[in-house]
């Protein structure tokens, strides 16, 4: 089958195997759309360093032999191809988001988009358990479908790790997918202003479509200072989401006595960070990876429903673009999401 593949720490385009046939409590996808992934781009952009990091972390399921092919690719919609003799409550044809999930008959569990022999949502194909299977509701496309990873990161990080009161006002640094999946979980949450913080004016559009009551350029202003005129002078909740290095070392700087700040990013080198300065501020750290399937079908009822409104936010592509895509969302002037259709 044809798939983006990293192979030597270079993404190309070729043919592959096909994935493994469902076990018994498995399906086989035609993937419809997959979404290009922040992780996606650390990963290809610094293989080494994010290896390491994933190695350090005992990330077990996404450690894969670099010296062998990788299908890349997590974020992925399809329609059901086939399915394990013990599947039930789906049927083939069905339209089903996945979390990229399979354990292999060894008992070993893959991550698709790590795995050498569990190719991801960049194939036209792949298995996954169908315990990780969400069905979309009617009228969620595919490729808007590629919105609920970011939406369920978003809501896991400021629901789940933050728990910010409600009518509290909130900071978000970095508008890409996962800001904006954060700014529509700081909604659903009550907050009472949203400021978020992004060099895209692209990106800031998106984030006061999707929520955000006031954007910073920080190429012009910094957010301390908007923070102030706003009149907010106590702890601060604080999302970064901007993967730029350093940033949380920064924002320790930078915040109120006694603020939380979650970081949802995905830096893979080692950063500088002096804790006396947290200690003294007596601030809260938290680092948010988390979804679930009940927190996926959740967020689909919200993307069905406009909360909020996707479909301009997507960018289409098919697999022999990917590399460019790849290339253009390292400086996000031209795209909010791309979603990948491997059929197409």
């Amino acid at each position: 089958m044809r798939a983006a593949v990293l192979r030597a720490g270079a993404l190309v385009v070729d043919e592959q195997p096909e994935p493994p046939e469902p076990g018994p409590a498995q399906v086989t996808i035609d993937v419809l759309a997959n979404g290009i992934c922040g992780t996606d781009l650390h990963m290809v952009a610094d293989l080494d360093g994010w290896w390491e990091a994933t190695e350090r972390a005992g990330d077990a399921m996404k450690l894969f032999d670099r010296g062998r092919d990788v299908v890349i690719g997590h974020e992925f919609a399809g329609r059901v191809r086939a399915l394990g003799a013990e599947v039930t409550g789906l049927a083939a044809g069905d339209l089903v988001y996945c979390m990229p999930l399979a354990v292999a008959p060894d008992g070993r569990l893959h991550c698709l988009g790590f795995s050498n022999d569990y190719p991801g949502g960049l194939g036209r194909r792949a298995t996954v358990d169908a315990s990780m299977v969400v069905p979309l509701p009617d009228g969620l496309s595919p490729e808007h479908a590629t919105f609920l990873d970011p939406m369920g990161v978003g809501e896991y990080a400021v629901a789940h790790r933050a728990r910010i009161p409600e009518g509290e006002p909130a900071l978000v640094v970095g508008t890409g997918p996962v800001g904006l999946g954060v700014i529509a979980a700081l909604r659903r949450a009550g907050a009472s202003t949203i400021v978020a913080v992004e060099p895209s004016a692209l990106r800031r559009e998106a984030a006061s479509q999707v929520g955000a009551d006031v954007t910073v350029d920080p190429n012009e202003r910094g957010w301390v200072e908007v923070w102030a005129e706003l009149g907010f002078t106590g702890p601060a909740y604080v999302f970064d989401t901007s993967g730029a290095p350093g940033m949380v070392p920064r924002l320790v700087e930078e915040v109120p006595m006694r603020s939380v700040i979650t970081t949802v990013a995905s830096g893979t080198r080692d950063e500088p960070l002096r804790p006396s300065i947290a200690v003294k501020k007596d601030l809260t750290l938290h680092f948010a990876m988390g979804g679930s399937t009940e927190i996926y079908a959740r967020m689909a009822d919200e993307l069905v429903a406009g909360r909020p409104d996707v479909s301009d936010l997507v960018t289409t592509i098919g697999l022999e673009s990917v590399a460019d895509a790849f290339a253009a969302l390292r400086n996000p002037t031209e795209h909010i999401k791309v979603a990948v259709l491997p059929q197409a």
